[in-house]
């Protein structure tokens, strides 16, 4: 079966933390959230370990360790541009939208990434860090600021949270489908898809990778 490689070994470590990064960071921050319902959770945050560091806080490095690699790597590279959002995505959002309800048998050319996923990065991996590791940083490192600025940090920091984690779950959602497994699968495990299935999914994407390797 011929393959193409989606994920290459930096794409994938940088998902890998992130994945473990954003688990640990919900599973300790769940019962400051919502203490009634996941108080059970809380002996995870008071798991002893030296100053400054939480098993919360370093969730946190390991997010923002996954984001500094992937912004300089895409920088280097040159493929910071895969990822942009733009009018064409929301276009091809619509009409990927009508083809599932069945109101069209048209489908986009779709490059590298779906519409989708671009908008789950910038709303989730871009804004949601922004709020969360920005309120975060201002909690951990400044309690010193008014009384005022901790409680809107907090806020910020909630919204975010949330923010994040309703699309993570949509997100996870998607991932473990049928349609989605080669991908999945291509993520954590060999950071390849079949060829068949990229130039169903992603046929503009597919065409130049295999004019590439020719």
């Amino acid at each position: 079966m011929s393959m193409l490689t989606k994920w290459n070994s930096i794409d994938r470590l940088t998902h890998w933390l992130l994945f473990i990064g954003v688990t640990i960071t919900i599973i300790t921050g769940l019962p400051i959230f919502a203490e009634s319902i996941f108080g059970f959770l809380l002996p995870l945050r008071q798991i002893p370990l030296p100053p400054p560091f939480t098993i919360h806080f370093i969730g946190a490095i390991l997010m923002i360790a996954a984001v500094l690699i992937h912004v300089v790597y895409r920088a280097a590279s040159g493929r910071s541009s895969e990822i942009w959002f733009g009018s064409k995505d929301i276009k091809d959002f619509g009409l990927i939208t009508r083809h599932w309800f069945g109101l069209t048998k048209s489908y986009p050319r779709l490059g590298p990434h779906h519409p989708g996923q671009k908008a789950i990065y910038w709303l989730a991996a871009v804004l949601g860090l922004l709020l969360t590791g920005g309120s975060g940083l201002i909690m951990k490192f400044r309690p010193d600021f008014a009384e005022s600025w901790i409680t809107t940090s907090i806020l910020v920091h909630d919204i975010g949270f949330v923010l994040m984690l309703t699309l993570l779950v949509g997100h996870f959602i998607l991932a473990i489908t049928s349609t989605n497994w080669p991908v999945l699968k291509a993520m954590f495990v060999t950071g390849k898809v079949p060829l068949s299935w990229a130039k169903h999914h992603h046929p503009e994407w597919a065409e130049k990778a295999t004019a590439k390797t020719k």
